[in-house]
């Protein structure tokens, strides 16, 4: 039989197996473990949370992770804002000294809490409370309906996608349907595709205009002029054409990022294969301006912040080709690790070292060395189930074939955008 690697650990002096301890790559001496076990730790950090300086870390660093996962900007402020502002409250001092002469219970811990849930964390948005407090002011305001963030309307629809019901909520569909809300919401997330035969959506009032494939033209003022949409979600190949002049293309790029720092939260700009090939030189598309590479790849680069992947509004998932099945199940583990949903990960392996995974395609397009995934994709690649509209491949009207809606018919001079009311 095997004898199992024992360490002692430098706090209590035991000795472990190696799974007692957390993994740590510089301490070699130690098999890449850490010094203290994972006892001995979360002792360490439950004692820390404990103190002033670890109390107000623990409060900033969850405000930043419910930050993102609810997609709204990080907290406005610093830690160091946080808590000379935490300190300047009337009742700070007395909510921590009453936690600690009580031993810590929970129901006493100090919550900084959103006046306005819709909106994100800023110093004039926040209010001071007990974790007691705050959990009543929650229910309070889920069972009057006064706040949006806990409850998001919810379709009810067949396999065919026809409207069957409408609920106020997640929960109250599930009880009316015999389901638990974790059966619905997770067919919204997309993260299973039925529940008990149906499907499920989210439902928002928001009106959307999809323009796909630009190539210099600057038809999208008038669009924007016309539709008058809450949302302007561009789908990437903003340059290069035959015949147009070197400057109409160029200050109509301008003009369209100008657009977007004016309207930040009410434009996505997302990249199409004609704009990556001159921020990385890893391949030419067609009618590239080689002569217009250095200007481009600068204005591109100067603000690539103000570009992404993809995007997901609700139930829709936008990008400038498609996610292939082939491509998702391959890179299945990464993506997972990058974050919860598909968007976000694809957007966070854009701005990682990992790049080079968005660079693969669909074995019948291996001709191509080095594609980009979701720039690429053809109508012969395997989709996934989620619903997606997209661009890159001309049509002569824009049509939904199984899940996915194309949108791209600057070729045959129909341009017609997609609005959509979601």
């Amino acid at each position: 039989m095997e004898k199992l690697l024992v360490i002692a650990c430098t706090k209590c002096w035991q000795e472990k197996t190696l799974d007692s301890f957390w993994p740590d790559k510089q301490n070699t001496l130690r098999y890449n473990k850490a010094s203290w076990c994972k006892e001995c730790n979360n002792i360490r950090v439950k004692n820390k949370s404990k103190t002033k300086i670890g109390l107000l870390t623990k409060i900033y660093s969850k405000q930043k992770t419910i930050s993102k996962i609810r997609n709204h900007q990080p907290p406005t402020y610093t830690k160091i804002e946080l808590s000379e502002w935490f300190w300047k409250q009337i009742n700070a001092n007395e909510i921590y000294k009453t936690r600690k002469e009580s031993w810590y219970l929970k129901e006493l811990i100090p919550s900084v809490d959103r006046l306005d849930n819709n909106k994100w964390y800023s110093l004039n948005n926040i209010q001071l409370l007990t974790w007691k407090e705050n959990e009543s002011k929650q229910h309070k305001e889920i069972k009057n309906w006064t706040t949006v963030w806990y409850y998001k309307k919810v379709i009810q629809l067949t396999l065919e996608w026809t409207i069957i019901n409408e609920y106020h909520s997640a929960s109250y569909a599930a009880r009316e349907n015999w389901l638990t809300t974790w059966n619905i919401t997770s067919v919204c997330r997309w993260a299973s595709k039925t529940a008990w035969g149906f499907m499920w959506k989210y439902k928002t009032e928001k009106r959307l205009l999809v323009v796909a494939d630009l190539h210099w033209l600057n038809v999208w003022k008038k669009l924007i002029a016309k539709y008058n949409p809450d949302l302007t979600i561009f789908l990437g190949d903003y340059v290069d054409s035959f015949d147009v002049p070197d400057n109409d293309m160029i200050n109509n790029l301008i003009d369209l990022i100008q657009y977007k720092k004016d309207n930040p939260d009410d434009t996505v700009l997302l990249l199409g294969n004609h704009d990556i090939q001159y921020i990385y030189e890893w391949n030419n598309c067609s009618w590239k301006r080689t002569r217009l590479a250095g200007r481009l790849k600068g204005l591109y680069e100067q603000n690539l912040k103000l570009f992404k992947i993809a995007h997901q509004e609700w139930d829709w998932f936008f990008t400038h080709a498609w996610v292939s099945k082939w491509w998702h199940k391959e890179y299945k583990k990464q993506i997972q690790h990058y974050w919860k949903t598909l968007e976000q990960s694809i957007n966070n392996i854009f701005d990682s070292k990992d790049r080079d995974i968005l660079f693969n395609a669909w074995k019948e397009r291996q001709w191509y060395a080095n594609n980009w995934w979701p720039l690429w994709s053809d109508m012969s690649e395997p989709k996934l189930w989620i619903q997606q509209m997209v661009g890159h491949t001309p049509v002569i009207h824009s049509e939904l074939i199984h899940t996915t809606t194309y949108c791209d018919t600057l070729e045959h001079w129909d341009w017609i955008p997609v609005v959509l009311n979601i």
